[in-house]
Formats: structure tokens, sequence, C-alpha cells
């Protein structure tokens, strides 16, 4: 029988990866342990209770051990070389003429590996790059081009509900968000409304549709015809949160009811 968790890491990346554990371990939910991923240790957060399985499972990490204080002191100081190393790295990039943009770098935590996250609107040649910072450092490099979604969620900020972006409190990946997704919840599909920070449409019109779809069933479409008050008119609008419709009749009025006022017509 083997043992499995799944553990976030707690620096960047917010997807839940596999974990396999040792039979005789205890670990309670959300507490920080240090595992193996990519052959370099990492700091996670239990995110599961222990299951077991007869098969065994592809884990992408290995438990090492509970975070400790050793570790604690490791992950602080690495905090303080990571911007030291980005201030280096701004400097080489400015010297070699990368047109890169510099996001934040990220030791693990026995600092076995140095990683650079960066943007650019190309293709990028940093053979060189690598080599200078590989000798200045003494360490494995690697550095990740990441798009404008991936940079906002890092970096972080309010979005327009006033509230911490999703992508940075707990979205784990990103979906395809379409302006259909927009036109099915009745929204003004103008960019620039519908666009996070990022300059990508919002996150929440993906998994805010589901409520929406499951709302078409009840609601007739936008242009269908129904009868109100013993007249006829063509929907104009639909406020389903509120259980509202707004009928626009022949002679321009346009009007709100609520939905059991409202008769479809074929």
């Amino acid at each position: 029988m083997y043992r499995y968790i799944y553990v976030k890491l707690i620096y960047l990346d917010k997807r839940n990866y596999l974990c396999e554990i040792d039979q005789d371990i205890a670990l309670n939910k959300y507490e920080k342990i240090v595992i193996e991923r990519d052959k370099c240790e990492e700091v996670g957060e239990v995110r599961s209770n222990i299951f077991e399985s007869e098969d065994r499972k592809d884990s992408i990490c290995k438990f090492i051990r509970v975070l400790n204080q050793e570790d604690e002191k490791n992950l602080h100081e690495n905090i303080n070389l990571e911007k030291k190393a980005l201030d280096i790295c701004k400097t080489k990039v400015a010297k070699y003429g990368l047109n890169m943009n510099l996001i934040l770098s990220h030791y693990s935590l026995d600092r076995k590996k140095l990683t650079f996250y960066f943007t650019s609107d190309s293709r990028v040649d940093f053979r060189n790059l690598v080599k200078d910072l590989a000798s200045t450092f003494k360490t494995r490099i690697e550095l990740w081009q990441i798009g404008p979604r991936d940079e906002v969620k890092i970096v972080g900020g309010i979005g327009d509900c006033g509230r911490e972006l999703c992508c940075s409190r707990f979205l784990s990946d990103f979906k395809t968000i379409t302006l259909e997704m927009a036109r099915k919840q009745s929204l003004n599909v103008n960019p620039n409304k519908i666009s996070g920070i990022c300059g990508r449409l919002k996150c929440c019109l993906y998994y805010e549709l589901p409520i929406y779809e499951e709302l078409e069933k009840i609601y007739p479409s936008i242009e269908d015809e129904v009868e109100v008050e013993g007249k006829r008119g063509k929907v104009f609008s639909l406020s389903p949160f509120k259980g509202t419709i707004f009928v626009e009749f022949p002679d321009g009025l346009q009007k709100e009811y609520k939905i059991e006022e409202v008769k479809r017509l074929k």
C-alpha cells in the first residue's frame, strides 16, 4: 500500500502536486514541509489528507522532512539573496542588450537552482547570459519566459471588484477565455470593460459561466419574443441574479419585469 498527499509550493506555483510519503509519517493539512522536486529542495504546504493506493502513482515530488527552524532561516535568507540576484541579472541583461523584462528571481531552498522569470514580446537568445550567470552565482541557472497573465499572477494586484486578483489568490492554472463567455453572461463585450490588469479577458468569465449556463434553461434569450401585460415585445436584457427581464416594445418603451410575469412565445 502506497501513501500520498497533495502539496502546493508556497512560492510562485499554486498548483497541487502529488507527493509520495513514507509509511511511518503523519502529516496535518496546511503543515509546511520540504520536498524534492526537479532535483532540488523546495518548501511546500500539505493540501490534502493522507490517502492510500494499492497502485503506485506517478508523483512529481518526494517528501523529505517537515519544515524545521534551519529551513525557515534559509528561506528568509534566500529572499534577500534573490533581491540581490535580480539586480545583478538586470545589469547583465543590459550588458548583452537583451529584450527582457525581468520580473523576479527564485532560489530553491538548498540553493542548487536559481530561476529568473521574465517577459518579452519576442524570443530571446539568452545562452551567453546563462553562462555568465552560472559563472557568477556558481549554481544551476534557469530562465523562464512567462506571459502577461503569469506576470500579473506573480506580481499581484487589486481587481475591479476591489479584491485581490483571483490569479494571485487561488487560481492554480489558466483556462481559455472567449468573448462568447461574456455574451452568455450579458456583458458588454468591449475588451476594455472585460479585460483584467494583464490585458487578457478576465478569469472570472470562466468560473462564473456555469451559473449563467444553468440560468439559460430558465430564461429566454436576447431578442426572443415574449408576452407581458397583454403586449408583445422582445427581450432586451437579462438580470438573472435579480430574477428580472428587460422587455422592449414596438413603440421603443423598455421595461423591467419579473421572470414569472413574462410568457415566452415560440
